[in-house]
């Protein structure tokens, strides 16, 4: 709640969602027929409409969080059903390494020869070692291309001190129209 001086009267205010609504999460911002004020928590910043030279808000969806999301995706995927070729090729060059170690005289003079073991018999990874191992990229990337879907809403209020930015994942009509009422208060 913010407090409002003798003259000043409350025109909209906006939450950031159910919960900020009753005061539990996020910044809310009022505009009354004199200033702007952003509030959380107790702080509030106060930004006077004659001070404020421009509002915008715009919703965009973002291609950047979307690539970034299908290509973790894509490698996560692609290391999981391919996992069984690297660990072939891990144990090809581990064979390998172990012959050219066993025949070089100045590595290992008294080694014993090696035994043929075939290579599935040196590094065997379970798969389900392998899905837990790539969890954490599969759920980045899954996170991260569900937030480029979503989009997002930015509001920008550029006043005479620098800028105040606030931005909201997904579509939120009532930010958007914030910024409107913003704008239509700066012309009265």
């Amino acid at each position: 709640m913010i407090l409002l001086a003798d003259d000043e009267h409350e025109l909209v205010e906006w939450h950031p969602g159910i919960l900020g609504k009753i005061g539990l999460a996020g910044e809310a911002l009022t505009l009354t027929n004199l200033r702007v004020v952003a509030h959380r928590d107790g702080a509030q910043e106060s930004l006077p409409l004659n001070t404020i030279g421009s509002a915008r808000t715009a919703y965009s969806r973002d291609i950047n969080h979307l690539l970034v999301g299908l290509i973790c995706l894509i490698i996560g995927f692609g290391l999981a059903l391919g996992y069984k070729s690297i660990e072939r090729a891990a144990n090809r060059a581990i064979a390998t390494l172990e012959k050219k170690i066993a025949q070089d005289p100045k590595i290992a003079p008294n080694a014993a020869p090696v035994a043929e073991v075939e290579d599935g018999h040196r590094i065997a990874v379970p798969l389900g070692l392998v899905w837990l191992a790539l969890l954490p990229l599969l759920a980045f990337g899954a996170f991260r291309a569900y937030e480029g879907l979503r989009g997002r809403t930015d509001l920008t209020l550029n006043y005479a001190g620098g800028s105040y930015h606030l931005m909201r994942f997904g579509h939120d009509t009532a930010l958007l129209e914030f910024g409107q009422d913003v704008g239509r208060a700066m012309v009265n």
